[in-house]
């Protein structure tokens, strides 16, 4: 017999990038950049395209609700944290460099729906 999980929905979380709420920005795409960073692929840089001008990726920060640094350990560590902020995955694409491995993953806003009163 089959069982069914149930379990507690979790709280949305907050990505800041540079003390910016993404959710506030009134952005509708974000790119999650990431690349590695030692010849076995085992170390990632990860990085948000949030629409600036310049983008100095080495001095990005990104922190959550609390004001707590996020180090993401891999590409899917960066998505499952902006799915928890109410992002959702539309496409993504790579490519391979010589020993560099580059990851794209375009995510967008999810829409909420607003119920009309009747």
């Amino acid at each position: 017999m089959a069982g069914i999980c149930f379990g507690q929905e979790e709280k949305q979380k907050t990505l800041f990038v540079n003390g910016k709420d993404i959710n506030k920005l009134g952005l509708e795409y974000i790119e999650i950049s990431c690349y590695t960073t030692s010849m076995y692929g085992k170390n990632w840089a990860v990085n948000f395209d949030i629409g600036e001008e310049y983008v100095n990726w080495k001095g990005h920060r990104y922190t959550d609700e609390n004001g707590n640094v996020i180090d993401f350990e891999s590409p899917m560590d960066a998505v499952n944290f902006v799915i928890k902020c109410g992002w959702e995955f539309v496409s993504n694409n790579g490519g391979a460099a010589g020993n560099v491995t580059n990851l794209y993953y375009l995510m967008r806003k999810k829409k909420t729906l607003i119920k009309e009163n009747p």
